[in-house]
């Protein structure tokens, strides 16, 4: 049995009108024989199939992109308000949901490539590394300035109690801010 059909019996496969079909064709479907005054048109369905598969393919990429570049207007927008969807959750629905975490997934591997996230713990390991350094550094100040600047033992004392404090009000900071940070 042959694939090809007829205009009729083409959009009737396809459960669509024949003036949907006219404009599939005017649209690019594929036709196995073109029509004209007395001759039927002839359409392979197989590749009007085909056709129509990588048409809602394109279309699904195309909302997927609209909806992605919809998110990050809404970041650019609204900021941070734009990451907590609240209320508007339960309005959403599956399909909706789904892409906009594909889109927030985008995003981030997007901000990845362009360097603005790097990954936790690296940059936390790089950061002790750097605070011990500087902590080990700190400490040797009163010691230096003693002998440099000829302080006396007092002198020496408090400048080693202010650094302690600094150092102390660092360490407070950076916990504050981990608290803050949210768990992954």
């Amino acid at each position: 049995m042959s694939d090809l059909r007829s205009l009729a019996e083409t959009a009737a496969w396809f459960q669509v009108s024949q003036p949907t079909l006219r404009r599939w064709i005017d649209a690019g479907c594929p036709v196995a024989e073109k029509g004209s005054n007395g001759v039927a048109y002839k359409l392979d369905i197989r590749a009007v199939h085909d056709w129509r598969e990588g048409q809602r393919q394109a279309e699904d990429e195309a909302e997927r992109a609209r909806a992605e570049r919809d998110a990050q207007l809404r970041l650019e927008l609204l900021g941070n308000e734009a990451l907590t969807v609240g209320a508007d959750a339960a309005a959403l629905s599956p399909k909706q949901r789904a892409d906009a975490l594909q889109a927030e997934v985008a995003r981030t591997r997007l901000a990845q490539l362009r360097r603005e996230l790097v990954p936790a713990e690296p940059l936390a390991l790089l950061l002790s590394e750097a605070l011990a350094a500087l902590k080990t550094r700190l400490r040797q100040i009163p010691d230096v300035a003693a002998a440099d600047l000829r302080l006396d033992q007092h002198q020496a004392d408090r400048l080693t109690t202010l650094i302690d404090e600094a150092l102390q009000d660092a360490a407070d900071a950076l916990e504050r801010l981990a608290e803050d940070v949210p768990a992954s």
